[in-house]
């Protein structure tokens, strides 16, 4: 009988208590766990109480160049070169350091103070984020960029080690509806398994594009800023947009684009076409290859438009083959070979180097780079520090 008692009690003191708890239960909020989106790729996750992928990722890039002569020129006061002060160079060592106006700016950035080596520094912060509806994919997609840009220009263009912010590249899409300012569709934008060597056109632009896909092929259309295209107004009538059309597509390990582009110019309509493809993925010998040709419109080739009035340019075309062989699964070489030609000049550039990848968001390359331009020819090192952080690109 006593211990019937003393069960029955206890049971009798708990009742209460786990009724307590159950009131207490009730008031807790319950958490908003971040998902793991795998419908676009890795490293997306979805917002708390949404139906959205976001990615945020980036790198930091340190380059070092040492080049076979003095063409890093790194100091020029580009403040009082345009504004004419007194004493626009501060430097003692230089002897120009009393000349004042447009006149000593001129001087300075030819005055031989330059150097065989340079630095400069990279840093993006990427943003995307996408949601599968009925009509597609919505997505909207920004990159910034902090950059330190060395002047290598060799020549007597105002120029300086200057730190840039810029919405590097930005767009939205809805379904087969895409705006925004983005790499161009005729361009191949992978066209190099290395730094250097890369004759290549790959411009961003603003455009409107319309595109289409089936499986792992696609077809898209685009109206483009010529002006992004030919660096500002060059040789640009401004009458319409430029035009480019991109075939695209997948399988296996093989990747194929075909492209056409056509802009209106003061020396008449220009024109391109190119087809670029690349074989080969993880730890198998990896090959990217492009093939482009124009019509009075070099830069569809990697070339440069002639500017302000001028006559037809003619036909220019461009190929590059470039290659990679994963040794391990840290260490690679790679090797990359263009070639430009057109009326009036040519261009041929090689590279070749290694590349050490201690983890998988790290990656040490340094490369030697040979350019032979209409003749003239120079030899160039380049080491890069890269890290980066979830999708990067």
């Amino acid at each position: 009988m006593g211990m019937r008692r003393l069960l029955l009690g206890t049971a009798a003191a708990l009742v209460p208590l786990s009724a307590g708890a159950g009131d207490l239960s009730l008031g807790v909020r319950p958490l908003d766990y971040v998902g793991i989106c795998s419908t676009y790729g890795s490293n997306y996750t979805y917002i708390p109480g949404s139906q959205t992928c976001l990615s945020l990722g980036g790198f930091m890039q340190f380059d070092a160049w040492l080049f076979d002569s003095d063409t890093a020129r790194n100091y020029f006061n580009i403040t009082n070169y345009l504004t004419g002060a007194v004493s626009p160079t501060t430097d003692p060592s230089n002897p120009l350091s009393q000349t004042s106006g447009a006149l000593a700016g001129y001087l300075y950035d030819t005055d031989g103070y330059a150097a065989p080596w340079t630095f400069s520094e990279e840093i993006k912060v990427i943003y995307d984020a996408r949601t599968h509806t009925d009509i597609g994919v919505v997505e909207t997609y920004l990159r910034f960029v902090i950059q330190g840009i060395p002047d290598t220009t060799n020549s007597n263009v105002p120029a300086a080690i200057t730190r840039n912010a810029t919405l590097d590249r930005a767009f939205a899409a809805v379904g087969p509806l895409f705006v925004g300012y983005y790499d161009s569709i005729f361009a191949y934008q992978a066209a190099a398994l290395s730094l250097d060597g890369n004759i290549n056109a790959d411009p961003q632009v603003d455009q409107i594009q319309l595109n289409h896909a089936w499986g792992p092929w696609k077809v898209a259309i685009a109206a483009e800023d010529p002006r992004d295209w030919f660096t500002g107004d060059t040789n640009i009538t401004g009458d319409f947009p430029s035009l480019a059309f991109a075939f695209t597509g997948t399988w296996k390990s093989a990747y194929l684009q075909a492209a056409l582009g056509t802009t209106d110019r003061t020396s008449g309509t220009g024109w391109g076409a190119q087809l670029s493809g690349s074989l080969g993925s993880g730890t198998q010998p990896q090959i990217m290859a492009n093939l482009a040709y124009s019509e009075n419109a070099p830069v569809y080739v990697g070339g440069t438009n002639c500017v302000g009035v001028c006559a037809n340019e003619g036909a220019w075309w461009s190929a590059l083959l470039s290659g990679q062989v994963n040794l391990t699964k840290a260490w690679s070489i790679n090797a990359t070979s263009s070639y430009l030609d057109g009326p009036s000049t040519y261009e041929w550039q090689a590279a070749a180097g290694v590349a050490w990848a201690p983890t998988t968001t790290a990656l040490v390359s340094a490369e030697l780079l040979y350019v032979n331009n209409a003749g003239a020819d120079s030899l160039s090192l380049h080491t890069q520090l890269k890290s980066s952080f979830g999708n990067d690109n």
